[in-house]
């Protein structure tokens, strides 16, 4: 589906990797990503003060992973 309307393979390789970027790390490795605790991301103290349950994080990968394909099968079923 990403092939599709461009022959430049450097885009598609680059989209791809955006793409997979946030649900392939939520999926292969939810225990290191939801031991991560005292990040302030720039604000003063810690935010994230406790750890996040893996299979929550697997869900939410696996949810970005599909959401753009479900998206897409949709707007299939509505516009035909």
């Amino acid at each position: 589906m990403v092939y599709v309307g461009t022959e430049d393979f450097e885009a598609v390789y680059w989209l791809l990797a955006y793409y997979l970027a946030i649900p392939l790390p939520l999926i292969l490795i939810p225990d290191v990503l939801g031991n991560i605790t005292g990040t302030t991301f720039g604000r003063p103290g810690p935010i994230v003060n406790k750890k996040s349950p893996s299979a929550v994080l697997e869900l939410l990968g696996w949810f970005f992973l599909f959401f753009p394909l479900a998206i897409f099968f949709v707007e299939i079923l509505i516009l035909s």
